[in-house]
């Protein structure tokens, strides 16, 4: 059997989908509220993949109000062996006024 490192160049990881299915399942952006399971996923594909990059995509938080990226980041690296981490600057459960808005936009 071929190395992972043969087959994948990277694994990317979704920890910010606000997907109502997958939020409401505890995945995707409902993780940045539970670092602890986060963490010992990220930690786990880690050391699965050796030698392939791991990368997350998370955004600010859960909401407005409970921005968590910025208690995670030093984290990604140093404690889950992630090597690059995108960010998207909006929380995953938008205000129900910005989600009024972006509905009346799309």
């Amino acid at each position: 059997m071929p190395s992972l490192t043969a087959l994948f160049s990277l694994a990317d990881i979704n920890c910010g989908c606000p997907i109502d299915l997958v939020f409401n399942k505890g995945a995707g952006s409902a993780l940045l509220a539970h670092a602890g399971k986060l963490g010992k996923s990220l930690v786990g594909m880690s050391k699965v993949l050796g030698e392939v990059p791991l990368t997350v995509k998370i955004r600010t938080g859960v909401s407005n109000s409970q921005p968590t990226a910025h208690k995670l980041m030093p984290r990604f690296q140093k404690e889950w062996g992630v090597s690059a981490v995108t960010v998207r600057f909006l929380p995953s459960r938008l205000s129900s006024l910005l989600r009024a808005l972006a509905d009346a936009l799309l």
